[in-house]
This record gives structure tokens, C-alpha cells and sequence, in this order.
């Protein structure tokens, strides 16, 4: 099994589309993602669509710990 290591994506769907797109051909099957989906550049939401079909295993980082922390 193939795994993919992602961290500190920061929004930035363009250059995570280009990434997923390169792991796709190279038969990648599970990406572990440590943190930072959010912070910086402004589509988080492409973001998420993006990593939706995936097999993940995502874990927190400071990013998302911040918004955590601001949203209570």
C-alpha cells in the first residue's frame, strides 16, 4: 500500500489538486495529513472537497487549533 504524507496545506486547493492529481498516478491509496488544512490562502471548502473521496487520516494543527480556540 501506497501512502501519501500531507501537511500544511493552508488552503491552497490549486497546489492540493496538483499534489492528489501527482498521488493518484502514482497509485497512493491513504494519505495521513498532519494538520494545517486552513490558515493563509482563502477555500478551505475546495479543500475539503477536494480530500472528500480519499482514504485519511487527518490529526490538528495549529491552525485548526486556533480557530478551535476562537470559536468558543
Amino acid at each position: 500500500m501506497k501512502i501519501g504524507i500531507l501537511a500544511n496545506i493552508h488552503a491552497n486547493h490549486l497546489a492540493l489538486e496538483a499534489v492528489l492529481n501527482r498521488s493518484k498516478k502514482e497509485g497512493v491509496e491513504l494519505l495521513l495529513i498532519a494538520g494545517d488544512l486552513v490558515g493563509y490562502y482563502f477555500e478551505p471548502l475546495k479543500v475539503i472537497q477536494l480530500l472528500d473521496p480519499w482514504d485519511k487520516v487527518v490529526i490538528r494543527g495549529n491552525h485548526e487549533e486556533y480557530l478551535k480556540c476562537k470559536s468558543k
